[in-house]
């Protein structure tokens, strides 16, 4: 298995393979590729959202899903402005790609994890520390990205209000 440390990340839209390219520069000046698709970021985002919520201290926690999700929503935006912002230039000739299949964390301390992504066959790996904010930031430029190919992908914790049956609805006098 050939596992890459990176040093930055970048994230972009490549509308003639309708799929985001995560680029990521190792600690060795190699540029490594990663595709992700509409289908696995439907699926990676709502388990990126229970993880951030998870580490929303218990006193900030709230009980009602829409106090839940407007915490969860103004957490994220004050994370993203918190989150150092790294911009790189990239050459995309002569580089090792794979498709996005598995991420997952590993808390180092209280505000570092390593966050690891793998092929299918785990046989490629980029890993590399993020902050809480930075998984803030990582995730909100995806929804932005998915919003601009029109993928239908909005942030885990922005739902519609549902319809209630009508007889499920109690009148009050």
């Amino acid at each position: 298995m050939k596992a890459y440390l990176t040093k930055s990340i970048s994230l972009r839209y490549d509308k003639s393979l309708d799929r985001i390219q995560w680029l990521c520069t190792t600690n060795d000046n190699e540029l490594v590729v990663i595709w992700l698709t509409r289908r696995m970021l439907i699926q990676l985002t709502p388990k990126l959202g229970q993880w951030l919520e998870a580490k929303i201290p218990a006193e900030k926690k709230l009980r009602t899903s829409v106090e839940r999700e407007a915490i969860s929503s103004f957490t994220h935006e004050v994370a993203v402005k918190e989150s150092t912002r790294r911009k790189m230039t990239v050459d995309i000739s002569n580089t090792n790609d794979f498709m996005l299949h598995t991420v997952s964390f590993r808390p180092i301390d209280t505000n570092k994890n390593i966050f690891t992504i793998a092929d299918q066959n785990k046989t490629k790996q980029v890993k590399f520390v993020a902050s809480y904010n930075d998984i803030h930031r990582i995730l909100g430029e995806l929804i932005s990205l998915a919003k601009s190919a029109e993928w239908g992908v909005d942030l885990p914790w922005f739902t519609t209000t549902a319809n209630l049956p009508q007889n499920s609805v109690k009148s009050m006098h």
